[in-house]
């Protein structure tokens, strides 16, 4: 044990800790609780115990399970920084859209911190709210970015997602490059197939669209690009309110052409206007989207199909 001393109070420091002397009585320095995977807690004493660790930047609590990751990697922020570009390209393309990422969400009695999220506004009749300075319920897309967290991220994470109401999920693996993109139907996550054209189009959101191939070979261009002949289609243009977008769904079911499934709860989109494209040279022809039908079984953390 080490002693140091300053104008008649000193400082003890051992294994056990450190205890502060003064006129040689002993004052123990209480240290605040950490965090620790596998601990069970309540919301309300994870973040109370989150508030003593100004220095940790990452924990979740899942179902009452403390969840604090490794350290990110290289790769994964780089793969970060991407999805992070696209959503915030298509909010500013859209009106009543908010993008962010690593924020706490309060979702059905848990604090989750997705990689990423897209969220329509409750102003435009979204979902979701806040509660202090924390995201409350659910933002209608979450991203997650599986390095060392597949187990949690395939697991109880993509549960919750499912069970607080995440219209759309989207899970992307760096070991073998595998994206999962998954939308609710009747209540629980359909896993899209992969088009032919490589491109993938969101059925809740109209025109974000991501291609596969770019976003894994760190091509922002043509990712842009793509996304940015998606926010060109008619189906992003003007307001996208629910009683409209129900009455295109139901004549475009009719020809077979409707790219959504279940639209959700009524209220959701209310208000939303496209900004239309932004201004870039480059054009992607991802070709006209075709309704793929899905088996019920086909669940979340299955592959997806091919074709």
């Amino acid at each position: 044990m080490s002693l140091s001393g300053v104008g008649g109070i000193w400082a003890a420091r051992g294994q056990a800790g450190t205890v502060t002397l003064k006129e040689g009585v002993l004052f123990p320095v209480v240290r605040p609780p950490g965090l620790v995977t596998g601990e069970r807690l309540t919301v309300e004493e994870f973040l109370r115990r989150w508030e003593d660790l100004p220095d940790l930047k990452s924990a979740e609590l899942i179902d009452g399970v403390v969840y604090v990751p490794s350290p990110v990697s290289l790769e994964h922020g780089r793969l970060d920084s991407r999805i992070i570009l696209w959503l915030a390209y298509y909010a500013q393309a859209t009106t009543g859209c908010d993008s962010g990422n690593n924020s706490t969400w309060l979702m059905a009695g848990s604090a989750a911190q997705p990689d990423a999220y897209l969220r329509i506004l409750p102003s435009h009749g979204g979902q979701s709210g806040s509660e202090g300075s924390f995201g409350a319920g659910a933002p209608e897309l979450a991203i997650e970015i599986c390095v060392t967290s597949s187990e949690v991220d395939f697991g109880p994470k993509l549960a919750l997602y499912q069970r607080a109401g995440v219209r759309e999920s989207i899970t992307l693996e760096l070991f073998g490059q595998r994206m999962i993109w998954r939308t609710m139907e009747d209540g629980a996550y359909v896993a899209q197939a992969l088009p032919s054209d490589g491109i993938v189009r969101s059925r809740f959101y109209p025109g974000l669209w991501l291609d596969v191939a770019a976003i894994w070979a760190n091509d922002r261009a043509k990712m842009l690009a793509v996304l940015n002949a998606g926010i060109a289609t008619p189906d992003h243009e003007g307001s996208l309110s629910v009683s409209r977008r129900r009455r295109r769904v139901v004549r475009e079911t009719d020809r077979g052409t409707s790219p959504y499934l279940a639209l959700g709860s009524p209220g959701l989109g209310a208000g939303l206007q496209s900004r239309g494209p932004m201004s870039t040279s480059a054009r992607s022809n991802g070709g006209s989207w075709r309704t793929r039908t899905q088996s019920k079984t086909q669940r979340a953390g299955l592959e997806p199909r091919a074709g």
